[in-house]
């Protein structure tokens, strides 16, 4: 299979450098067109997206083999699944190619770290906070083989009980790069990187391959009676790496550059300044890798990787009894999973809050040890999570009328530390752990497929053709879905002794918090009053995803009707209603904490969606 895309900046050629910032636009690929990317504390940001422009083809080699074999009441299958995946990527893995700046209120502000006014008021100065830029020295790319196995045998033990077993062997070698140079890993105990193909660096950057990764599976169903059935489950699955975990594994053939701007409250008035947006952003120097090992510059976001990981696991298990209780197919039961290893992304180069003063780069660990003031990412198997629930469902179906009605309810908890691999609390980590991002602990779901009217249905059926032929051949169908709130996370502070570098802080909560229920402006949906700054020098105790926003409670339905024209012909007509009942969908409020009772964001629900909307459609079909 081959995948080919291709994405452009949506921009005019040379606009950076028309604009008056120069080294914006060079001329290659990656340059060309727009300008820089430029973050401003709460707006919008100015230019493209990350990761454009680019061009990626993907060529993935694949050939499975199973069989199967049936010995009496035993039927066993094996069989093999060998891949190569090869991507060539031609794009900027981590920085934008045109540069970016970062503007926030520290540099117009006596405190230290400023709002919004403060930062559009460094924007207009010019003067940024830090800049960063990646260089594209050579095209990257990787291949990525992987090796599974497996055999399984299907049980019938006697006419009420069968049993699945199985085993499955899983090797991953490590991603090798397509040509020398395209990817390295940072060792941090000698502040070398380690470049592949070169020197005493194999392709794998001389990361090991595991060969212990077995994963059995069990399955086991029992049919109690003639109308009970009792099935169970085990399993363990192995986490494949990701692509995102390389994206950091590439210094030399990408050099991701950062530059730190003034330290807070020193922004000069003589001219001095080194970072504007009228100087631009320096090109970085072309490291020469053929040593294959190199003392990276300081001020060059690098990757690390545990040569000898042990690869993440999940396992998934189920209890679940099934009935049929007075026509209605019920079931009930435990599903839940945990991970064990799973992988995540920490930048080890990061520092917390001093209580005597504002940070600076060279209060980084790595700064102190050896001048390196930049991001160092380390991605390893290293997390975990866990999901509990019981479900719970019952099924009719409608014979005489050929309806159908499901009620499915659900009662969960996940709790992770991220996700989408990056920390946010990267000095402390458990710090990070608390309910997932998509976790709902109630969610209740209602399906239905209703034909009252005509022939079969409750109505009009024996009432004369002429109310049967008038009102006969509808459909209702329709969902109802009813959920408990999202997580909120609080997150931030705005004094200059609780800031972080490359990290991220929490306020103190200093008591429980009131729902006040409020929607829109200068209307909190919580008590903002429980959460405020922590003493200086101190991470705040608030956990990750530590409040719910607003439930959801949404039906939509659709009627229809079709109308027969001999055998071949048949046209439906068709209403659908999403929101039907137009019940108000908030968004959650915002999670950003600020100290300000005057502030609009923090605590605020400021949008909505999924207003009602009626669609109205014919289907002719012959």
């Amino acid at each position: 299979m081959r995948v080919h895309i291709t994405g452009a900046v949506p921009s005019e050629e040379n606009l950076g450098n028309t604009l008056g910032i120069p080294g914006t636009n060079r001329g290659d690929f990656f340059t060309s067109n727009g300008i820089p990317r430029i973050n401003i504390t709460n707006f919008s940001f100015l230019g493209s997206a990350l990761g454009i422009p680019f061009d990626i083809t993907e060529n993935s080699y694949n050939i499975v083999n199973n069989w199967t074999k049936v010995a009496g009441n035993h039927t066993i299958r094996f069989g093999a699944d060998i891949r190569q995946l090869k991507l060539d990527k031609f794009q900027a893995n981590v920085l934008n190619p045109r540069g970016e700046y970062n503007f926030t209120g520290g540099l117009t502000t006596r405190s230290g770290t400023g709002g919004t006014a403060n930062a559009f008021a460094a924007f207009l100065l010019g003067l940024p906070q830090n800049i960063n830029r990646t260089t594209i020295a050579q095209l990257g790319g990787y291949k990525t083989p992987q090796y599974f196995f497996f055999v399984q045998d299907r049980w019938q033990v006697s006419p009420k009980l069968t049993v699945n077993y199985g085993l499955r062997y899983e090797i991953y070698p490590y991603p090798v790069g397509i040509a020398p140079g395209d990817q390295s890993r940072y060792d941090p105990e000698t502040n070398t990187a380690l470049v592949s193909g070169y020197g005493p660096v194999n392709d794998r950057v001389n990361v090991k391959t595991e060969y212990t990764n077995f994963a059995p599976r069990l399955g086991i169903a029992y049919r109690l009676d003639d109308k009970t059935v009792i099935r169970t489950g085990y399993g363990i699955s192995y986490v494949p790496i990701s692509l995102n975990t390389l994206a950091n594994q590439n210094f030399g053939s990408q050099l991701n550059l950062t530059i730190a701007g003034n330290n807070v409250n020193v922004a000069p008035r003589d001219g001095t300044n080194t970072i504007t947006l009228s100087t631009g952003i320096p090109n970085p120097q072309i490291v020469d890798l053929t040593s294959g090992v190199v003392t990276p510059p300081n001020n060059f976001e690098l990757g690390v990787v545990n040569p000898n990981a042990k690869r993440g696991y999940i396992q998934s298990y189920n209890f679940t009894v099934e009935r049929d209780l007075f026509g209605f197919v019920t079931s009930v039961g435990y599903v839940g999973s945990r991970g064990t290893r799973l992988p995540g992304t920490v930048n080890i180069n990061a520092v917390g809050p001093r209580a005597d003063r504002a940070l600076t780069n060279n209060d980084r660990p790595l700064a102190i040890r050896y001048g390196r003031v930049a991001n160092v990412f380390l991605s390893d198997f290293m997390l975990s999570n866990a999901y509990h629930s019981l479900q719970a469902r019952v099924d009719k179906r409608f014979k005489q009328a050929g309806g159908r009605l499901t009620v499915a309810y659900t009662l969960s908890r996940s709790t992770d530390y991220t996700s989408a691999f990056s920390l946010d609390n990267d000095i402390n980590y458990d710090a990070n752990r608390g309910p997932s991002d998509f976790d709902r602990k109630h969610n209740l779901v209602i399906s239905h497929v209703i034909r009252p009217f005509g022939k079969g249905g409750r109505l009009f059926d024996n009432n004369g053709l002429r109310l049967r032929g008038l009102f006969g051949g509808f459909t209702l169908s329709g969902v109802f879905s009813a959920r408990s709130g999202s997580p909120v996370d609080i997150t931030g502070t705005d004094a200059a002794n609780t800031s972080t570098l490359g990290s991220q802080n929490r306020p103190d909560q200093i008591g429980p918090v009131r729902y006040l229920g409020g929607f829109g402006p200068g209307n909190p949906y919580f008590d903002r009053s429980v959460f405020v700054n922590p003493a200086a020098g101190t991470f705040g105790n608030t956990t990750r995803n530590s409040l719910r926003g607003p439930h959801f409670i949404n039906y939509n339905a659709t009627l229809a009707r079709t109308f027969s024209f001999g055998e071949r012909y048949k046209l439906q007509a068709l209403m659908t209603a999403f929101n039907v009942t137009n019940s108000p969908h908030f968004g959650n409020p915002g999670g950003g904490f600020s100290s300000n009772p005057a502030n609009t964001t923090f605590g605020i629900i400021n949008t909505s969606f999924g207003e009602r909307q009626i669609r109205f459609g014919l289907r002719f079909t012959f």
